[in-house]
Order: structure tokens, then C-alpha cells, then sequence
């Protein structure tokens, strides 16, 4: 559109170099629109890396004795997570969930959910969620957590499920209340499940 408005402007003889001049700068600024992403590209991609390593030390592939765990997130990094904390008396909490969406946003939640676990990994199960939920609800901006707590000790396990996979004992699926995802409401409460000692699995999405 431009061309034959500029060559109305100058006249017929001098449309061409206009033209030329016009092109060139319309090619120089595409030119420095592309080099400007490239650089914006690699620092998404360097930002995307440090917090994938974040995740990797947030979550070691083994790191309480007695504990297999397996963390291979889908993208750079994800919204899965799981802890296991040893408590004073001996026993084990062990928390598995899942934080809605994806990326930088879903491991910041990560990040921040891993800390309050592990802040009052001493907690019930119930009463560990309740935490979690008091302080996702004040954050967590129209998200959501699923998670599953346990306590595992010498007289068996404590159990709370807020809307997430149901684990596995001794290769069988826990039939567990659902209970209401994290994040939701600051009203849920969450019913712990008594059960015998076994081989347990947490999974996740």
C-alpha cells in the first residue's frame, strides 16, 4: 500500500529509489525484531534450565533411605512433585501432587509448596493439607494443587487425598475419600484413612 502512495508523492522517477530506501529499512527492522528474540529466546531458555536444576535438587532421585523415587517432568520443568521428610520419632511424611498448568508459574508453586511440606512435614496428614491449603488459597490466583499425604510409622500409615491418584499398597489401588483439591476453597477439610503397613506407591499424571 505504501509504494504507490509514495510514488504519487515524489512522482514516477523518483519512486524507485524511495522504494529502495523504504525496503531496506523495513528489511533492517525485521532483522533487529529477529536478533531481539533470539537473545530473549536464550535467556528464556537459560532461565528454563537454572529452574529445571532447581527442580532437580528440590526433588534428588534418591534421597531417604528406603524411598525409590522417579521425577522426569514432560517440559523443562513441571508441576509435578513429591517429598519424603523423616520425622523425630522415626516415622516418614511422604507428600505426591500435582500443581495445575505448566512451566515457570507451575514451578514457582512447586517451590513454594515443597517448602511449607517440608516446614511441617511433622504434621497429620489432614492437618498438613489444611496447611498447604491455607496458604495456596492466599496465592494461588484461580490455581490448584491435587495432593496426597501420608505418615508412614511403626503401627502403619495415616493417609489424606486432596484430589489426587490414588496411591498403590502392595500393587493394589487404596480406595482413599478424594477429598477437594488445595487452592480451592479455606474451608476444606480432609479425612485421614488408617491402613496396614505395605509396599507403598505414589504416582502422579
Amino acid at each position: 500500500v505504501a509504494l504507490p502512495v509514495l510514488a504519487q508523492h515524489f512522482g514516477q522517477a523518483n519512486a524507485g529509489p524511495v522504494a529502495l530506501a523504504f525496503c531496506g529499512l523495513c528489511l533492517l527492522l525485521t532483522v533487529r525484531s529477529i536478533v531481539s528474540l533470539g537473545v530473549e529466546r536464550q535467556r528464556l531458555d537459560q532461565e528454563l534450565q537454572a529452574a529445571r536444576l532447581a527442580q532437580q535438587v528440590l526433588m534428588p532421585a534418591q534421597a531417604v533411605k528406603g524411598v525409590e523415587a522417579v521425577y522426569i517432568p514432560a517440559q523443562e520443568v513441571g508441576g509435578d512433585f513429591w517429598q519424603a521428610v523423616p520425622l523425630a520419632d522415626g516415622g516418614l511424611t511422604v507428600v505426591t501432587g500435582d500443581v495445575s498448568g505448566k512451566g515457570l508459574r507451575a514451578a514457582m508453586v512447586v517451590s513454594m509448596v515443597v517448602g511449607v511440606v517440608r516446614s511441617h512435614a511433622e504434621l497429620r496428614p489432614g492437618a498438613l493439607l489444611a496447611e498447604l491449603n491455607r496458604v495456596l488459597v492466599e496465592v494461588s490466583q484461580g490455581g490448584f494443587v491435587t495432593c496426597c499425604a501420608a505418615r508412614v510409622g511403626d503401627g502403619g500409615v495415616t493417609l489424606a487425598n486432596a484430589g489426587h491418584c490414588l496411591p498403590y499398597r502392595d500393587g493394589a489401588e487404596l480406595e482413599l475419600p478424594s477429598g477437594l483439591p488445595l487452592g480451592v476453597s479455606g474451608d476444606a477439610e480432609w479425612e485421614e484413612v488408617e491402613i496396614a503397613p505395605g509396599t507403598l506407591t505414589f504416582v502422579s499424571d
